[in-house]
């Protein structure tokens, strides 16, 4: 038995020292008469992998770029003087971790001219099992049961001096999270290399309950510019009461409300040293500096299915500063954007520049969004956020249909009792209109008379009660490598909420990721998404209402399933560039009309969308083996079935679901992944009902086309009746139609 206080002071200092030592002191230069490390590896090792020992000592082998092609990537060649402290490292590292009767060995075997091999033979003996943990001084502490509650310490398992260390902080924070903010842990532990066991003991001085103060508040303005956001306005964004139990995380939420609002670019939050300090009483200093309160920015892009585009925005950080009610900074937002530009009247002078769109009729105009909105970052010091948004706009879905709003309101509140699970409500009313192709609203819908369906597109109102709920624990928003995110939406609307009587729905949709580091720049990431719109009822049986193309849903494309064009999961409705008509005659003895279109003459194909989705996606995310800080392949398998619940003739199980294998690659840049998707579509075109779009100036009629169609037209007029989808287009026999690729920015999820 022996005391350890002295003996990891000195071992701590010494991979403190070692670990420093690592990251600068290997040669990677190679200068000529070097020898390269080709390989390292690791023997015996089982309670670490080989990627986390190779972090901990200074070694390092050349990259696999390197390897491969002799000029890419990072060549490394040897240290001598590094293997024996390497060797060192290795054995601090496993004794800091449990592993007192560790050994390691060096073995170095030349594997060409040049280029050395170096492997680390390990031992690592029994572990060392925590005996006895007993933890003083929380007598007197309210709640004392939760300061102990999973802490990284636990009686039986494998002791680890920063298990320790963590357990240490993690009961200090609790304290100051608690109102003790002069708490302190001390530690007591001992060793028995003999019977490999460790006893620990916690020794806490809580200190004083303490409360909070007076609140002082000092803004600096811009550049000697006049102050422009008074004291009040902040202190009442703090969220801090006099009186209330002094708590950490609650100087650091005040700091983050005020970074919120991005009108403050310096913020601290400190001790008051100018009052006398009290054990009980804690006053405090906030100090900000104001920002730039008026910004504006201007950008453009180019997408597949947008074309040119165009955004501009401006804000006003600090508006209408005079209004008392409710206090707080209020930030104006002007928003603008374009897309379809080149391809979308009036600005259409370069379809040759966007082919994938030229062929949507609802890509024929442009597509524009106008918008006023007012934000509170922070109101009362809580943690919500209510925006106000007034807006214009037109937006099309790819080959599906346009959306146009006269005039729009948003208005939601974000709750952030945790900054990383928000949950927004919101609220919207818009009057506008819903343009689609006729032969949508009579396959998916049965309205196939024309009157009934320019009633159902005309302007009117719509509004839709949301929630939405984000559970984010990634470990970065743009390219996670660790970590989940899960998100949950549902939409209401019916004339309870003011919206169309003829437009009631209810939508539920889920989504869940989880990312995985799996080795040196591999990571393997999943996602899961379903949903389902029902009418106005909720039934898990389709109940035939009416449901707004808009709110449908889809799949397809580079962030679902990128084996399939944008939105060509599931149904199909196909166009019909010309018919075959021919005469028959009935059993009555009258003559009709039959009209079947060729399977060759497709015009168009038009999504349908479901009221039921799922999709599901794999991938494995490697790190390029040149330029690996620019550079990441992608191996990927999605997979996923967009229908309509009670009918379709789809009762789903595994085989039904469409799966699509691919490959792809990323170049990293400051706006986000731009990444190309090469998806592999093994199957072929779906079957679907075929229609024929008289044009107006033969009559404007709709007629099925499909060619088992045995509707009748006379005089003009067919009968009516379900139009059969067995129109199958023209099959994909070459490798070249079976590839989709999919440009954009951004990861798929």
């Amino acid at each position: 038995m022996r005391r350890g206080r002295s003996r990891v002071a000195l071992a701590v200092l010494v991979a403190s020292c070692a670990i420093a030592r690592a990251g600068s002191a290997q040669d990677v230069a190679c200068d000529r008469g070097d020898i390269e490390v080709a390989t390292l590896s690791f023997q015996g090792n089982r309670a670490f992998s080989d990627a986390v020992l190779s972090r901990a000592i200074a070694t390092t082998a050349s990259s696999r770029g390197y390897r491969w092609s002799g000029f890419l990537g990072t060549k490394r060649c040897l240290d001598r003087t590094e293997i024996p402290r390497d060797r060192l490292r290795l054995i601090i590292f496993y004794r800091n971790h449990g592993f007192p009767r560790v050994s390691v060995d060096t073995l170095l075997r030349q594997r060409g001219l040049g280029e050395l091999e170096v492997l680390f033979r390990i031992d690592e003996g029994k572990p060392l099992r925590l005996e006895s943990f007993v933890v003083t001084g929380l007598s007197g502490v309210a709640d004392s049961a939760r300061v102990m509650r999973n802490l990284p310490l636990r009686v039986g398992a494998r002791f680890e001096r920063p298990a320790l260390e963590a357990a240490r902080d993690t009961i200090a924070r609790r304290l100051r999270n608690s109102g003790y903010p002069n708490a302190d842990v001390l530690r007591n532990f001992e060793t028995d290399t003999q019977r490999l066991t460790a006893t620990v003991q916690l020794d806490v001085a809580p200190g004083k309950l303490a409360r909070i103060g007076a609140v002082r508040v000092q803004v600096t303005p811009l550049g000697g510019s006049p102050r422009e956001i008074e004291p009040r306005v902040v202190r009442s964004m703090l969220g801090l009461r006099t009186g209330a139990l002094y708590r950490e995380r609650d100087l650091v939420n005040a700091q983050r409300n005020l970074y919120q609002t991005d009108a403050f670019p310096y913020v601290k939050l400190s001790l008051d040293s100018t009052r006398a300090a009290t054990d009980s009483v804690i006053d405090l200093l906030v100090e900000v500096t104001e920002g730039r309160m008026h910004l504006a920015r201007v950008g453009a892009g180019y997408g597949t299915l947008d074309c040119l585009r165009a955004v501009g925005e401006y804000t006003d950080r600090n508006a209408l500063e005079w209004l008392a009610f409710p206090s707080g900074i209020r930030r104006f937002e002007v928003t603008g954007r374009l897309s379809k530009i080149g391809i979308g009247d009036p600005l259409d002078g370069a379809r040759d520049l966007c082919p994938q769109i030229k062929s949507d009729p609802y890509s024929a105009k442009l597509n524009y969004f106008g918008s006023v909105t007012l934000r509170q970052p922070v109101i009362f010091g809580l943690r919500t956020i209510p925006t106000l948004t007034v807006y214009r706009e037109r937006r099309s879905e790819y080959k599906a249909y346009l959306r146009t709003t006269a005039i729009g309101g948003l208005t939601s509140i974000a709750y952030q009792r945790n900054p990383r699970t928000p949950v927004t409500l919101a609220y919207q009313l818009e009057y506008g209109r819903t343009d689609a192709t006729a032969a949508l609203f009579c396959a998916v819908f049965n309205i196939c008379e024309l009157t009934a369906r320019e009633n159902l597109q005309r302007t009117q109102r719509q509004a839709v009660a949301s929630v939405s709920v984000v559970r984010d624990r990634t470990n970065q928003p743009l390219n996670p490598m660790r970590g989940s995110l899960l998100r949950f939406d549902a939409r209401h609307a019916s004339e309870l909420i003011y919206s169309n009587p003829d437009a009631e729905f209810n939508q539920l949709t889920g989504d869940a990721r989880w990312f995985r580091q799996i080795g040196s720049g591999v990571v393997l990431a999943g996602r899961v998404r379903a949903g389902g719109v029902f009418g106005g009822r909720l039934s898990l049986r389709e109940t035939g209402e009416f449901i707004p193309p808009q709110e449908r849903l889809y799949a397809g494309g580079e962030t679902t399933v990128r084996g399939f064009r944008q939105n060509e999961l599931g149904p199909i409705i196909y166009l019909a560039r010309d018919t075959i008509s021919k005469d028959t005659v009935l059993a009555s003895g009258e003559t009709v009309q039959l009209i079947r279109a060729d399977s060759n003459a497709v015009q168009r194909a038009i999504p349908a969308g479901g009221n039921s989705v799922i999709v599901g996606n794999v991938e494995l995310r490697l790190r390029s083996p040149f330029f690996s800080e620019l550079l990441q392949f992608t191996l990927f398998t999605d997979v996923g079935e967009v229908w309509n619940r009670g009918a379709d003739d789809l009762n789903l199980n595994f085989q039904q679901l469409k799966w699509t294998p691919g490959v792809g690659f990323r170049v990293f840049s400051p706006v986000g992944a731009i990444r190309v998707d090469v998806g592999y579509n093994p199957y072929q075109r779906q079957s679907g009902p075929a229609y024929f779009d008289q044009p107006l100036a033969e009559g404007g009629n709709l007629y099925c086309a499909s060619p088992t169609n045995t509707l009748a037209v006379r005089n003009g007029v067919q009968d009516e009746g379900t139009c059969p989808g067995t129109f199958k287009p023209p099959p994909r026999d070459r490798f070249i139609q079976r590839i989709n690729l999919n440009f954009s920015i951004g990861q798929a999820f």
